[in-house]
């Protein structure tokens, strides 16, 4: 055997298997169950993408300092970094189902504790603000 058809060798395997996880790939494509997954996915990370860029901005027009930009992208990333391993553990442990709900569960109920909240001073939008009722000059006043 010369060294050419021992070095084609494997780059006919590597071929194969290329071609192999292609035909896979595209059996998954193309099923009717996987365009809309991919799209709302598509959507969903798109949305992310959008309230990041948002929050970056508002963060710097609202401070005009860099470092408070720095700080939120802080917020975002180290939790990420921390709690990843944790989070491998966690589902190893328990079933997938359940983490998903559980978690699903706490991130729909975290923004709620903030529902009653606002900053002193300012009226709820279901609060109306009462004023004294006065008689505008253009209206008759009634003997």
């Amino acid at each position: 055997m010369s060294s050419a058809t021992a070095e084609a060798s494997p780059a006919r395997g590597v071929i194969r298997r290329i071609g192999d996880v292609s035909r896979a790939y595209g059996s998954v494509i193309g099923s009717r169950g996987y365009f809309p997954l991919w799209l709302g996915q598509l959507a969903s990370s798109f949305g992310d993408t959008l309230h990041y860029i948002a929050l970056v901005v508002l963060v710097f027009q609202l401070t005009g300092q860099g470092l408070a930009v720095a700080g939120l992208v802080a917020v975002e990333v180290v939790p990420v970094l921390v709690l990843g391993p944790i989070a491998g553990v966690i589902i190893d442990r328990f079933s997938r189902k359940s983490v998903l709900v559980g978690s699903d569960l706490v991130r729909a109920i975290l923004p709620c504790r903030y529902c009653g909240r606002r900053a002193p001073g300012t009226p709820t939008s279901w609060q109306p603000e009462w004023r004294p009722a006065t008689r505008s000059s253009t209206q008759p006043s009634r003997p």
